[in-house]
């Protein structure tokens, strides 16, 4: 019988052709199971690590700050055109910044904050309007330096600050919000743990789940929620293995799929697992065909989870895999131009992949090959209809709203993943 699957979806213009991309010998690499490959596309302007990716709202993104090859924290900022498949200069930060984070708002601009800057960390933000191509700097301050934080936009509105590093401790267990209306921080509950290099995810239920990283001694298998109407941090169930620089993916079944990542002292790590957000339990799943860390996880229009890169005791990888969540497996599809880890990867809004920075293989240094990742379908299987809430879809010009889209799939329900929305 049909069932509805929740699935996420990028209302926009479709980008349509691509630039010629010529791809490079991999007759050295893993098989593709699938149809998708990587190829690839123009060069940055400024190789580099530790930097930031944005999709905009006009489908470009916003590559920003990070460290270059010299080991110099970058204030420079360049835009990635689909249609074109060049990088071209926008506007530079007002300040150098690496290892920070950038969220795209309700109004399309892009917060950025926190970060090294070379000689010290910050508490200082800026904001990017993609109109003018300009950064200026926000009056008000974060209430603690940081980097290696999460910021998480909720559904309301305002950004979810948490944990990272300063420098009086190598994890902080502060959290804060920013107001996009008033541009101000303000204090909210603290988490439950220090955190550094944790992962934070959006919850369909509006919660914000954060997990893993590192305190002051330890890494951590320990997970908690936020909740923005009480602005509360509360325990939740523990992943089967303490990790960090691992990636956490919300699912279109509303699970989130966390793989890979360091263990303890230095195991790398080829488990994954899943976590169900109506049990608050995290549970195994199959493990990836290779351990890495410092990879990129992203969820495809078709429901699939492409990994990418990342490294491991063998060092930088190149080889890229698949998550299919109806299969609970994971299959190789083909391997990057480039072996890198520590990169950026974007969601296009033609489905493809942009494959940006890092460093490892023959990026030695920071990376400025970049690559498109070309998936072999872009629409999930069995998918009759789609519905969205709320209906109709519609915009004026300029405005902006958040949707959700309900599949309709030709496929029983699995009753251990779709729960209330089947």
């Amino acid at each position: 019988m049909p069932s509805r699957w929740l699935i996420s979806i990028l209302i926009g213009f479709v980008c349509c052709g691509l630039s010629p991309a010529q791809a490079q010998d991999t007759s050295d690499v893993q098989p593709a199971t699938n149809a998708g490959m990587y190829l690839t596309t123009g060069n940055l302007l400024i190789g580099r690590t530790y930097n930031t990716a944005t999709l905009l709202n006009n489908g470009k993104v916003l590559i920003a700050g990070g460290e270059d090859i010299n080991s110099n924290v970058l204030s420079e900022a360049e835009l990635y055109d689909p249609s074109t498949g060049v990088f071209t200069r926008t506007g530079g930060m007002n300040m150098p910044r690496m290892s920070h984070t950038a969220t795209l708002l309700n109004d399309g601009k892009v917060l950025v904050t926190g970060g090294n800057i070379g000689s010290a960390l910050t508490a200082s933000a800026e904001i990017y309007d993609p109109t003018s191509e300009t950064f200026r700097m926000i009056s008000a301050t974060m209430t603690s330096e940081r980097w290696f934080h999460t910021a998480t936009h909720l559904f309301n509105g305002p950004v979810l600050i948490a944990g990272g590093g300063s420098s009086s401790a190598s994890a902080i267990i502060s959290a804060e919000l920013y107001d996009p209306v008033s541009e101000k921080f303000t204090a909210t509950g603290n988490m439950t743990t220090t955190r550094a290099e944790h992962d934070a995810v959006l919850l369909v239920n509006g919660k914000v789940l954060l997990m893993g990283g590192i305190d002051e001694t330890n890494v951590l298998a320990s997970a908690e929620l936020y909740d923005p109407a009480k602005h509360t941090f509360t325990l939740t169930g523990s992943m089967t293995v303490d990790r960090f620089a691992h990636t956490a993916t919300l699912l279109n079944t509303s699970d989130v799929l966390v793989t890979g990542g360091i263990s303890g002292c230095c195991t790398r790590l080829a488990s994954a697992e899943l976590y169900d957000p109506w049990t608050e339990t995290f549970r195994p799943t199959s493990n990836m065909n290779v351990a890495r860390y410092s990879h990129t996880a992203t969820l495809l229009n078709n429901g699939e989870v492409l990994i990418s890169g990342g490294a491991n005791l063998s060092g930088s990888l190149a080889i890229g895999e698949l998550y299919d969540s109806r299969s609970a497996t994971f299959s190789y599809t083909g391997s990057l131009q480039a072996s890198r880890y520590s990169h950026t990867a974007t969601l296009l809004e033609n489905g493809n992949v942009l494959i940006a920075g890092g460093a490892g293989g023959y990026c030695t240094g920071s990376c400025s090959a970049t690559e498109l990742y070309l998936p072999g379908t872009l629409t999930p299987s069995g998918l009759i209809s789609l519905a969205f809430e709320p209906s109709p879809p519609c915009l004026s010009v300029g405005a902006t709203r958040r949707f959700v889209a309900i599949g309709t799939f030709s496929l029983t329900c699995p009753q251990l993943l779709y729960h209330s929305l089947c």
